[in-house]
C-alpha cells in the first residue's frame, strides 16, 4: 500500500515538473553581433522564446577589456521567421530591432531609432 502511494506521488511530482517547463523555440540562445570598429565593440543578445514571445537580455560590451558599455532588457515577438525586439538598454534608451531569421543562425533587421540601418546577429553555440 505505502509503494503505491509512493509511486503515485512520484509520477504525479514528475507530471507536474513536467507541465512546468515551457518548451524553448528558435531564437533561444545567444546571438552576437560585432560592430566592425578596431575597439572589438560588439553587442549580445540572451533569449528565450517561448511560443510567440521572447525575452531576455541585452548587453553591449567595448574596448580590449570587453567592458560592458550599456545593458538591459529585450522583449517582443516571433511569429513565420519574422521578428520583432524592444531592447530596452540603462542608458541608451529604447531600440526597436525587426527583421527576420534568416536559415537557423542569423537575425538580419533594422534598428531604429539609433540608425536605421541594418544589423545582423549570429547565433552563438558556447
Amino acid at each position: 500500500m505505502l509503494g503505491r502511494a509512493v509511486a503515485g506521488l512520484l509520477v504525479l511530482g514528475l507530471a507536474s515538473r513536467s507541465e512546468s517547463v515551457a518548451p524553448t523555440g528558435i531564437l533561444s540562445g545567444r546571438w552576437y553581433a560585432g560592430s566592425g570598429l578596431p575597439s572589438g565593440a560588439y553587442t549580445m543578445l540572451s533569449l528565450r522564446h517561448t511560443d510567440a514571445t521572447v525575452t531576455g537580455t541585452v548587453a553591449d560590451y567595448w574596448g580590449p577589456e570587453n567592458r560592458v558599455a550599456d545593458q538591459g532588457t529585450v522583449t517582443g515577438t516571433y511569429s513565420d521567421s519574422a521578428f520583432d525586439l524592444r531592447l530596452q538598454y540603462e542608458a541608451a534608451g529604447l531600440i526597436h530591432f525587426t527583421g527576420f531569421l534568416v536559415g537557423s543562425d542569423t537575425l538580419r533587421g533594422t534598428e531604429t531609432p539609433v540608425h536605421s540601418a541594418s544589423s545582423t546577429f549570429l547565433r552563438q553555440s558556447w
